[in-house]
């Protein structure tokens, strides 16, 4: 049985008017349009109701904007050749003689470190080399005139004092080395040949092991230890 707020509000259907009738049938339909256009929605377009939408894309730079320069990478600071010093004679900017040779070209510059700079030719010595006395190293390589990648690298040490270059010496020597005549003294160790005279100290090293590189090394050791005063 209706409440008492039923029996008062509620109307029997006759007598509900055709314009209410009409008017509560439109908004039923309206209603339902709505319902059945969101669940197209969601089965068709799931994206774009549970998906963040994609950034823009960044606008094409125009013709008349200019591009920033690349970065240059950071590197190593080189070693200054000599011949970089006004002052420099000939022989102090590429002191490194022909080979004695033929076939093998001469550096065609000398690089020259000073001793705050040793660490950038032999990053692990530097300290006890500086310690020893050394006041330089003068680098070069040696290349063959037939093969690029067939070079002798020589490591020209000045290590201050007479005494200082041949502890050196005798310090890095293996007691079973062969002695050969070079400068004060000298020896070689595979194809490689070191020696010492006046306040130098030469190391002589081919990229190579067999004998016909041990031959020239010994011949540029030569040229150069005629190239030092005693």
């Amino acid at each position: 049985m209706p409440t008492f707020f039923a029996r008062r509000y509620m109307r029997r259907v006759e007598a509900v008017g055709f314009v209410e009738k009409t008017l509560g049938a439109v908004i039923l339909l309206l209603v339902a349009g709505i319902v059945i256009a969101f669940v197209i929605e969601v089965r068709t377009n799931r994206d774009y109701l549970f998906s963040a939408a994609p950034p823009a894309a960044p606008a094409a730079p125009s013709a008349a904007t200019p591009r920033p320069a690349a970065p240059r990478p950071a590197t190593l600071s080189p070693a200054t050749p000599s011949s970089a010093r006004p002052d420099a004679t000939e022989e102090e900017a590429n002191p490194f003689p022909a080979a004695g040779v033929a076939g093998w070209r001469a550096p065609a510059e000398a690089e020259v470190y000073e001793p705050h700079a040793l660490y950038e030719k032999i990053d692990g010595q530097a300290d006890e080399l500086i310690e020893a006395g050394c006041t330089g190293l003068t680098f070069g390589t040696y290349t063959s005139d037939t093969d690029a990648t067939d070079t002798i690298d020589v490591y020209w040490y000045d290590m201050g004092r007479a005494e200082a270059a041949a502890a050196l010496y005798t310090f890095e020597k293996p007691p079973d080395a062969p002695w050969v005549n070079v400068g004060a003294t000298g020896y070689q160790a595979g194809s490689a040949v070191f020696f010492w005279k006046g306040t130098s100290y030469v190391q002589v090293l081919p990229s190579r092991p067999d004998e016909p590189d041990a031959a020239v090394a010994r011949a540029i050791a030569e040229q150069i230890a005629e190239q030092i005063k005693e």
